[in-house]
């Protein structure tokens, strides 16, 4: 799903690596931040919005991957949760009604609240695209570029959490195991690919209602489950 991230949006990733590196490598930070490109500053908030999921992911390492994320309970849950959250950011979004940011309006507040929120997904029943989506409607964006911008803040975690998987799974793979690691990533990669496109048109003329539904009928499913 990363590979599909990256092709998706490869212009804009080219766009802000391109920048980056020129209004700071080369030009060795001469130009304040506030009169950078607008690519630049983009390259600035990915960092920000990645600063607060790699702290939060490694000091609480243990709990992230211990049994209290496994359970149906807190899965149920967060599905619930963080459909309510959704829901909240949608009405908020449209009292708002013509004043949603558009990409050029970002700042580093908004972009680090959507960090915060993209610390949830360690936790299973809070999606990553969704909780991102939610802080980005939070602070005025519009929808679609809050799920295009949510995809870009999410590289640099996604990446680094694939490598570390693929680094502890390595010592345990055979030739089975390889062939299917690539089958895998084939289906995740065309699957995201089409997923993403799917998202980003639909939220252009759609609200996330029907994402809020989804995810509080599986919450109660699983939890009405989990009672039994």
């Amino acid at each position: 799903t990363l590979a599909a991230v990256l092709v998706y949006i490869r212009s804009d990733i080219w766009n802000i690596l391109r920048a980056f590196i020129r209004e700071n490598a080369v030009l060795r930070f001469q130009k304040p931040f506030t009169t950078q490109s607008l690519d630049t500053r983009l390259g600035w908030f990915v960092i920000i919005g990645t600063i607060p999921i790699v702290v939060i992911g490694l000091l609480f390492k243990h709990i992230i991957e211990g049994a209290f994320t496994k359970s149906l309970t807190v899965i149920g849950t967060n599905l619930i949760v963080f459909a309510l959250l959704l829901g909240a950011a949608e009405l908020f979004a449209r009292a708002r009604k013509k004043k949603h940011k558009e990409i050029e309006a970002v700042t580093w507040q908004d972009t680090l609240v959507i960090g915060l929120a993209q610390c949830f997904a360690l936790i299973p029943g809070a999606s990553r695209s969704g909780t991102t989506l939610t802080g980005g409607l939070f602070m005025g964006l519009e929808r679609s570029t809050a799920a295009r911008y949510s995809f870009l803040v999410s590289i640099p975690a996604v990446f680094a959490s694939g490598l570390l998987e693929l680094k502890q799974s390595l010592p345990e793979l055979d030739h089975s195991g390889v062939t299917t690691l690539i089958l895998g990533t084939i289906a995740a990669f065309v699957s995201g690919y089409l997923a993403i496109d799917l998202l980003i048109r639909f939220l252009k003329k759609n609200s996330t209602l029907v994402f809020i539904i989804y995810r509080l009928t599986l919450g109660a499913t699983i939890l009405a489950f989990f009672a039994k």
